[in-house]
């Protein structure tokens, strides 16, 4: 099978990078990740200062390459390569950010390593990447085209209202029940 999964928020910790990098730079944070109920983290800051801050802090050179690993998420990224599926990273940049796709690559040979550099997919329109499932944790995917992926939704506080969403753990439970 085709696997394609989204990196931020659910292979790189881009929640924890985001508080991590508002702490340090004296930015309140007026919504915590539990209280969050929209994926997007600007749509919950009302202030336009602290947006645009944000998007600038977000656009400079080492934000990506920050980010921690998600735990569980590259051991079974090896895992499903492993058992012989074709595991693709499939992500999407920051369009504004000189800098957002080199560290995304070279945060992927970093933490999961140089074999799945290859293994990645940077695109603006992730319908357009075939695959049979895609985990990530944005539950409105919108693109040119209908995909031919399952959308696997990613389980974070800010979806939490959605009632199909899936952990690390219940990921690996569809992906192995879909080889039986």
């Amino acid at each position: 099978m085709i696997i394609l999964v989204d990196m931020d928020g659910v292979v790189a910790d881009f929640e924890e990078g985001h508080q991590r990098m508002c702490r340090a730079h004296g930015i309140p944070p007026e919504h915590e990740l539990k209280d969050r109920t929209v994926w997007d983290i600007l749509g919950n800051i009302t202030d336009p200062t602290w947006q645009e801050t944000i998007k600038e802090l977000w656009h400079a050179p080492g934000f990506f390459a920050g980010l921690r690993a998600v735990p569980e998420a590259i051991e079974t990224l090896h895992e499903w390569t492993r058992a012989g599926h074709n595991v693709q990273l499939c992500t999407a940049p920051l369009l504004n950010s000189e800098t957002c796709a080199q560290e995304k690559l070279a945060w992927v040979r970093q933490h999961v390593g140089i074999e799945f550099v290859r293994r990645t997919i940077i695109t603006a329109d992730k319908t357009l990447v075939h695959g049979d499932f895609l985990l990530d944790d944005r539950p409105d995917i919108k693109g040119a085209i209908t995909p031919t992926w399952r959308h696997l939704l990613y389980a974070a506080p800010y979806n939490r209202n959605i009632q199909e969403t899936v952990t690390w753990k219940q990921a690996r439970e569809i992906i192995q029940s879909s080889r039986t």
